[in-house]
């Protein structure tokens, strides 16, 4: 993928046969390589070979700890420096604890995707400035954002919210 995405033609037989492939056009910047996952080997994949990392929506806080952590000592094995570190969040920012609670509170409780409850972020805009931050205290560079709400105007209040929690989080 890095060779085709420079403008180089690939051709391989392993796992596929591929003769002489290329891609037009060619980015004009180079593009990071994000790999994904939580299992011990795709955090050891990620960091072998990606320039940055994506932990899985589903986990936990302390997962979410225990994931980071393991992927900076594969990082340190490998000799790699990530230039990201994400973990997507499933969200919903209120406009007070009240609201969130309306709109999040049942999709949580009626056991969103299967997850912990812990895994997902939800309250008024302090509170999910609390609970990012958390994260970044970690050490995630990036959030990836999926909305709990399901109807499109409360996503939409939900969006111009986590306005504001971007950019307290970016000035603390």
């Amino acid at each position: 993928v890095r060779r085709l995405l420079a403008g180089e033609a690939v051709t391989t037989g392993d796992p596929f046969d591929v003769r002489d492939a290329r891609i037009s056009p060619v980015p004009p910047e180079p593009v990071e390589v994000w790999i994904g996952g939580t299992a011990e080997r795709a955090v050891d994949r990620a960091a072998r070979l990606g320039d940055g990392f994506l932990a899985d929506a589903h986990l936990t806080p302390e997962r979410a700890r225990a994931t980071i952590e393991l992927y900076r000592a594969r990082c340190d094995a490998h000799g790699r420096t990530p230039t990201a570190i994400g973990i997507r969040r499933d969200v919903h920012v209120g406009a007070d604890a009240a609201d969130a609670d309306r709109v999040a509170g049942p999709v949580v409780a009626a056991g969103y995707r299967g997850f912990d409850p812990s895994a997902c972020t939800y309250g008024d805009a302090a509170q999910v400035i609390e609970q990012l931050g958390a994260y970044a205290a970690m050490g995630y560079t990036d959030v990836i954002i999926r909305h709990l709400a399901e109807d499109q105007g409360e996503v939409l209040a939900s969006f111009a919210r986590l306005a504001g929690v971007r950019e307290a989080l970016l000035a603390a």
